[in-house]
């Protein structure tokens, strides 16, 4: 049974924190979206145009294992909409997280970047990463509802895999979001005319003055009627928005309605809820008069009645019309789930330090998972078998631009052709003509492309004292170690290209090519073109 409240009106306290005050309250990190990754300022330094987001945080020098509060932002004034509230929740409440979208606020506004729910949830799991949040209370408003939906999506499918890795969202406080698909529908005066390109041309207009950002506030129905913003209010929310070129952004993201209704059972409150159990408290805000998503709270009273439901007087944007009620809401619910308090210690903390390094790496696999097809057993499309090197800086999928089930890939020290090497590729022979019909189906099977590198750490092996070292921390001869050494790949192709086709076992059906890749400018050269036994 949900507890539906609406909430009281102590009189609030006006004073402005100003675009200036909010944004230097807070740094700029560099962030890497293709990897979901923080970097560090030196990785940062050695990354061509790097994106920086903008966080803000309260009281992270207490204790690690302290139960977080996490603020998502809103549409369209990021995360200086939660200014006054942030003011009004005092420093006591804490460790806290702001975190501001790509696009928003003081973070980078890229052109051509693929804006979308999915980043902005992988933003928030490595801002949660770079702090260490074990447990966190989330409160989001407005378009981060959905962010906060996938979020709590890839919580229940970590549980069900059994990875118990990774922060923990214990309640969630979502106000004036979509929460269900159907019933988001804003008036034309918002989003709708934001995505076309009437709207595209008013914000580049926006950009520039802060009278048509004035006027197209007030005639977006963000507030309520008796609610008249000062113009100072909207002057410093004009200089948030159009922060680092920023009012273009709003034409750009203003698509998340249309993208729920893409992912409408994924991120579906109802459906969350029903799958959580009651493992997260679960709580809905709602404004009276708000034009943008009044329907949410009708329906999450009839489809989710695990929440508990709280109103508030005004429109659309409680930030700046009520901040001092929902500064009451966020500290209410806060205390309630034990923010500031020491986590509880979880199942997996005793091999903690194992698992911390592996942890990033499973988050990014459960996004893998998300949109996941399997490739079905079969001929590989590329008809070739990649040997090469171990070495992290090489990642044949990259460098080939290899798909799944495109290339067998064989990994050693030195990408050497070893005795090992040459029974695999004897085997998958072997199996592509089982798969093909049996022999006599093919008349040629595969191409093996062995690729060695510049820069291999085995060339330190063709040093006889550091081989020696090597020999007698190993148990592995020196003259093994001298063999897979690759001090010069251009003679070593050589060398393992005419060790397997002189094997026995190759295939006559099979050809090998040798290659050479150069790690400092990532370009293949082919040394050896193919050839058949």
């Amino acid at each position: 049974m949900s507890r539906n409240k609406t909430a009281g009106l102590p009189r609030p306290d006006r004073k402005l924190v100003t675009a200036a005050e909010w944004f230097a309250g807070g740094h700029r990190i560099p962030y890497d979206p293709a990897s979901a990754r923080v970097l560090t300022e030196q990785e940062a330094a050695a990354t061509p145009d790097v994106l920086r987001v903008f966080e803000r945080v309260a009281g992270a020098e207490q204790d690690t294992d302290a139960v977080w509060l996490t603020m998502l932002p809103g549409f369209p004034d990021g995360s200086y909409g939660w200014a006054q509230v942030d003011r009004m929740l005092g420093d006591d409440l804490a460790p806290r997280l702001y975190a501001e979208p790509m696009g928003q606020g003081d973070s980078d506004k890229p052109r051509d970047y693929p804006y979308s729910t999915i980043e902005r949830a992988d933003l928030v799991e490595a801002l949660w990463r770079r702090h260490g949040v074990r447990r966190t209370v989330v409160v989001t408003f407005d378009y981060t509802s959905l962010a906060l939906l996938e979020l709590l999506r890839r919580q229940l499918e970590r549980a069900a895999s059994g990875n118990l890795a990774g922060p923990t969202i214990t309640a969630v406080f979502m106000v004036n979001g979509g929460l269900f698909a159907d019933v988001n529908k804003h008036p034309w005066q918002g989003t709708p005319l934001l995505r076309t390109p009437l709207g595209a041309l008013g914000m580049r207009r926006a950009q520039r003055s802060p009278r048509v950002f004035a006027t197209a506030m007030t005639q977006a129905r963000l507030y309520s009627r008796s609610y008249h913003p000062a113009p100072e209010e909207l002057n410093e929310m004009w200089s948030a928005i159009t922060r680092r070129d920023g009012a273009a952004f709003l034409h750009n993201a203003a698509g998340f309605v249309r993208e729920h209704r893409r992912h409408a059972q994924r991120w579906d409150l109802a459906a969350v809820a029903r799958e959580l159990d009651g493992t997260v408290a679960l709580y809905v805000g709602g404004s009276n008069e708000d034009a943008y998503e009044h329907r949410q709270i009708p329906a999450t009273r009839e489809r989710a009645p695990q929440a508990e439901i709280l109103t508030f007087p005004g429109g659309h944007l409680t930030t700046s019309e009520h901040p001092d009620l929902l500064a009451a809401s966020i500290r209410d619910i806060a205390a309630r789930h034990g923010v500031g308090t020491p986590a509880p210690p979880t199942p997996d903390s005793e091999t903690e330090p194992t698992m911390n390094k592996m942890t990033p790496l499973l988050e990014r696999n459960e996004q893998f998972a998300a949109t996941y097809t399997p490739a079905g057993l079969g001929l590989p499309t590329a008809q070739v078998i990649v040997v090469t090197c171990l070495d992290h800086r090489i990642d044949p999928a990259l460098i080939l631009g290899l798909q799944l089930g495109d290339a067998p890939v064989i990994r050693n020290a030195g990408g050497r052709v070893t005795p090992a090497v040459i029974d695999d590729v004897a085997f998958l022979g072997f199996l592509t003509e089982q798969l093909s019909g049996g022999p006599g189906a093919l008349d040629t099977l595969f191409e093996v492309a062995v690729i060695h590198h510049t820069q291999c750490g085995t060339g330190f092996l063709a040093d006889p004292g550091f081989r020696r070292q090597a020999a007698e921390a190993t148990g592995l001869s020196e003259t093994v170690l001298e063999a897979s050494a690759v001090a010069d790949p251009y003679i070593t192709i050589k060398d393992d290209v005419e060790r397997l086709l002189t094997s026995p076992l190759l295939s006559p059906k099979v050809s090998v090519s040798g290659h050479v890749y150069d790690i400092a400018t990532g370009r293949v050269t082919t040394v050896l073109d193919a050839r058949y036994p």
